[in-house]
């Protein structure tokens, strides 16, 4: 009965049925029911976060391998300035900060009158 009530109470730390947390960690975490049932509560959410942690880099290792393959097919046939973050940008790439050039005052000039601005 108490490992029923510490089992309760680790599921509904993560605001999932005891089913599902039992489930993930059988499952995902390759735990048994007494290894799970002796977890306190905060090992438990320790456990989950460091899961999903795992399973995010898994997912973006999985990217960046495939766009490594993807960058180096295309390689002979794309201009030698083009990056592979360039070519094939994924959520997580730092965006690149952009450094303009400075403009003359002629060029300034020039486009104002381009675009009719005073």
């Amino acid at each position: 009965m108490k490992c029923l009530k510490q089992i309760k109470k680790k599921a509904a730390m993560c605001e999932i049925s005891i089913e599902k947390a039992l489930a993930i960690a059988i499952v995902r975490c390759g735990m048994s029911v007494n290894d799970f049932s002796s977890l306190s509560p905060s090992e438990w959410a320790m456990i989950i976060e460091e899961l999903k942690h795992r399973e995010e880099n898994e997912y973006k290792d999985n990217w960046e391998r495939t766009r490594q393959i993807v960058f180096s097919a295309l390689r002979p046939h794309i201009s030698d300035n083009l990056s592979l973050e360039d070519l094939f940008p994924l959520p997580w790439d730092k965006p690149k900060e952009k450094v303009g050039e400075i403009l003359t005052q002629e060029e300034i000039e020039q486009m104002k009158q381009r675009f009719n601005t005073d």
